[in-house]
């Protein structure tokens, strides 16, 4: 018998053509057990499915659709140890080492972010949470079509093909955890049946042994559940098989073909066989002439039986002994279909074929025996073991953590349903074979399998058992909700930067269990999901976090969607994001009140006095803090707040003299905020009259402004008194020439005092207008008109300090003003002002400053009484 591989061309047709008949089906039939009830199969197929038992039927589920022919011929030819990397085992790495792989995943993986959050927020609305794993699926195996078709080629050519194979690896490990989550859930969900049929309904409806098979999984969800992990492991192990390279093997139905020509030719030539050769050819020959095969036979043999093993890893039982009998090996071929479950519908009333072995205790015994005879190879005997119960020989043959599982879970299915016929009599009488003494008596449970895994003597199955992946699945296998979270919460602290794909698994399996209303910690989920919600961030995803946000308890999505939105500057993206958080159903008002705070108190809320002179110039802090006051305006609901929080910013800049910042605060605010926060009011409540909160801020802001416009008129005064001042002419001593040109400068020069004049006294009188304006301002500038239910001291020290910073210091410029253009007499009675107990601004200067300011006031007067004109006091004459 030949063994060859075929060529490239081979490979793709093959592989093609199942592609194409797999295109067919539904995609996700791969990831569903044959285990489901009626309903299950009516809501995933559409029509009415007797529920049946892999188990006694013997057949398998299929891996889904693998990628176009590109795609298979870019991967074809990276070779099997690379794709047995990619395909087969894992990419993740232990917890100790997750942070090491960030990038990795990023080579293809761009738009499953996009999908997924889609399929949350359709299940949101629905609540379909098997709909949602089953979408979740189906992302990842449309992102690997996508990867394996657009990139294999270009990285094998640029030498990154660890890249593209980490993310490969890691859409598929995830793509069959959320199949397996699809199928334990779906099983897990349709409850249990009726627990009481035992043995008197065995025994009265003269059940077969399939039947019994098939009553056990119906009652016993524990049994249904572990072989539901068996189907989900050999669907897995199926896909790598489509994967991978082939292996043909060539014969005319002729097994040990290289053997037979030896002995031909040696009894053509009359001599005797070559020494250690068999003399005869039968299944057992070598066993009973304890002699060999031709080398190139037993090499063949050993491909052989590899591949038929693969196969029946796989769950491929049929093409398993296809291929034996194409190699000529028809006997194994029926050796292999011992292991069926026997019916006889004609004992149970019914007609139809008879099926299953009825001796297949006998055979089951066989097999024991044949596996501890000497002369088998490993592969020999583990093709029988795994149909037999017989773990010891099963798993020297296994090589991964996957294989290991498969056996352990194969081996206590094969145990309970043993146990199961047992309890009753065989219908024909005969009684049952002793089972061998080692059968069944590890007493295996899930919970034993993945200890022994955990603590297994083999060092790189104790890595893989540790690997992320595979402890998800663990958990989802035991059911331990509480365990899970417990290993995405120690995940997350001791790995901050944790890579990014392996974060958002975690996040929807979070949101998958809470949807099943599961038992769950909110702290936890929202320690996984929080930590997402950051690496979206990170990724510059910002159209994906309001969703993610808004599966957060309610305490921490405010803050963290608002912390968030501190980050985003440009003023659109600001629009866009708010209307995702309102479609996300997160508190929009309070989420924008606090990103304007935060923005605003980074440096601190304290008032600091200070700065002798004005701050001309906007810091990149400061502006900043004005461009946060976007995020309050957009919504005119929230036109109130953003009064507020200017007021509040404008006093900040006003304590520190950045006069300029505290104008473009004010250019925030639209100017008719006024009648649009009395516009919603009354469209809430009905009343025009103003909460006390909404009054007094609209009464603080319309102080500041009103401030802020006698600071500039200031400005504009004496820019005026001192740089628009037309300079003298400067008279000469020479020419005639010089003296007539001297005589018109002279009169234009006057014209120009003239005008000047006349503007210096309309600065004047408008900067002496806006000054009062702010003195005498009605019910007192920056004094509340309302007291409020609950008082704000920090604003309240606030508009206390102020007044005594700004109003001093406007006395001291209209002083200024009136004293530098010659109104002395008007000069004086700022005294009668600042001395009003209506305004009772005397209250607000310091000892100092009322000193300094009738020093002031003593001089007018005195210059006054110097022009004998005027009242040395201001009064009338």
């Amino acid at each position: 018998m030949a063994f060859l591989q075929s060529n490239e061309d081979d490979i793709i047709d093959d592989v093609w053509q199942y592609s194409q008949t797999a295109a067919h089906s539904n995609f996700s039939e791969a990831a569903l057990s044959a285990h489901l009830d009626s309903r299950q199969r009516e809501r995933l197929h559409g029509g009415e499915t007797q529920r049946t038992n892999r188990y006694s039927l013997g057949y398998s589920t299929s891996a889904s659709a693998v990628a176009s022919p590109n795609a298979v011929r870019q991967l074809s030819f990276i070779g099997n140890s690379l794709l047995d990397t990619t395909l087969g085992g894992s990419f993740t790495l232990p917890p100790g080492e997750l942070g090491s792989v960030s990038d990795a995943t990023s080579v293809g993986a761009r738009k499953i972010y996009d999908s997924f959050e889609s399929h949350v927020r359709q299940q949101n609305a629905c609540a379909d949470p098997l709909r949602m794993t089953k979408g979740f699926a189906e992302s990842c195996h449309n992102e690997l079509d996508v990867i394996e078709q657009a990139h294999a080629e270009q990285y094998l050519q640029t030498q990154k093909l660890n890249q593209l194979c980490a993310s490969v690896s890691h859409l598929r490990e995830e793509k069959h955890m959320w199949l397996l989550a699809h199928a334990l859930y779906s099983d897990r969900l349709e409850g249990v049946a009726d627990a009481d049929a035992r043995i008197t309904d065995y025994v009265v409806n003269k059940m077969s042994e399939q039947n019994i098979a098939k009553a056990l999984f119906e009652r016993d969800s524990a049994v249904r559940e572990s072989q539901l992990v068996v189907d989900w492991l050999e669907s897995a192990a199926k896909e790598k098989l489509l994967a991978i390279e082939r292996v043909e093997f060539f014969s005319d139905t002729v097994c040990w073909e290289n053997t037979q020509h030896e002995l031909k030719m040696a009894k053509e030539s009359r001599q005797s066989a070559p020494g250690g050769l068999v003399t005869e050819l039968d299944p057992d020959v070598s066993i009973r002439q304890k002699k060999n095969l031709s080398d190139d036979d037993v090499r063949d043999e050993q491909r052989l039986l590899r591949q038929v093993f693969a196969l029946i890893r796989a769950g491929q039982i049929e093409p398993a002994q296809d291929l034996c009998r194409k190699c000529g090996e028809a006997w194994r071929a029926a050796d292999l279909d011992g292991w069926r479950l026997f019916h006889d519908p004609n004992v149970e009333g019914q007609q139809g074929a008879v099926s299953g072995n009825p001796f297949r205790d006998v055979w089951k015994l066989a097999c024991w025996e044949s596996c501890n005879t000497d002369g088998y190879t490993a592969y020999e005997r583990a093709l029988v073991a795994a149909y037999s119960g017989n773990l010891d020989k099963l798993l020297p043959v296994c090589e991964a953590w996957d294989d290991y599982l498969w056996a352990y879970f194969k081996t206590l299915v094969d145990v309970h349903v043993e146990e199961e016929i047992r309890m009753v009599p065989r219908l024909d009488g005969r009684p049952w074979e002793t089972l061998p003494s080692g059968y069944g008596n590890k007493n295996l449970s899930a919970n034993s399998i993945f200890d022994e895994l955990a603590n297994h003597p083999n060092e790189a199955i104790r890595v893989q058992a540790s690997q992320p992946f595979h402890i998800i699945e663990k958990h989802l296998v035991l059911n331990d909700t509480e365990g899970l979270l417990n290993s995405f919460r120690d995940w997350v602290e001791s790995h901050p930067h944790m890579d990014h794909h392996l974060l958002r698994c975690m996040a929807h399996i979070v949101l998958f269990m809470r949807m099943l209303n599961q038992h769950m910690e909110s702290s936890q989920c929202d320690v996984v999901l929080e930590a997402y919600v950051r690496a979206l961030i990170q990724d510059r995803r910002h159209s994906l976090v309001a969703t993610y946000t808004a599966c957060l308890s309610p305490a921490l999505q405010v803050s963290v969607y608002a912390a968030f939105l501190e980050g985003v500057d440009e003023k659109d993206d600001k629009r866009t994001l708010l209307d995702l958080a309102e479609q996300a159903g997160l508190d929009v008002a309070r989420i924008a009140k606090l990103v304007v705070e935060n923005i605003r108190c980074a440096g601190g809320d304290d008032l600091q006095l200070g700065m002798e002179t004005a701050q001309t110039k906007l810091s990149d802090a400061d502006e900043r803090r004005i461009a946060a006051l976007d995020w309050l305006v957009f919504e005119k609901s929230q036109r109130s707040e953003a009064v507020n929080q200017a007021c509040a910013l404008i006093r900040t800049f006003l304590a520190t003299r950045k006069h300029v910042a505290a104008r473009a605060v004010l250019d925030k605010i639209p100017s008719d905020s006024l009648q649009v926060i009395q516009e919603e009011w009354k469209a809430k409540t009905g009343s025009t009259v103003l909460p006390a909160e909404d009054e007094n801020a609209v009464h603080e802001l319309t102080g500041l402004e009103a401030y802020l416009l006698a600071l500039s008129s200031f400005d504009e005064w004496f820019r005026h008194y001192h740089h628009n001042k037309p300079a003298v002419p400067t008279r000469p001593v020479s020419s005639f020439t010089e003296q007539v040109a001297f005589e018109q400068e002279n009169k234009q020069y006057q014209v120009e005092l003239q005008r000047w004049d006349y503007a210096l006294q309309a600065c004047t009188q408008d900067a002496v207008q806006k000054i009062y304006a702010v003195l005498m301002f009605p019910d007192g500038w920056l004094q509340d008109l309302r007291e409020v239910a609950e008082a704000d001291s920090s604003r309240d020290q606030q508009l206390h300090l102020l007044r005594r910073l700004c109003l001093p210091s406007l006395c001291f410029l209209l002083v200024k003003i009136l004293k530098t253009t010659k109104h002395g007499r008007e000069c004086l009675q700022i005294a009668d002002v600042i001395a009003s107990e209506e305004y009772s601004l005397y209250l607000l200067f310091q000892k100092s400053e009322l000193q300094q300011l009738f020093q002031e006031l003593k001089q007018t007067a005195v210059d006054v009484l110097g022009t004998g004109l005027e009242d040395p006091l201001g009064y009338d004459m």
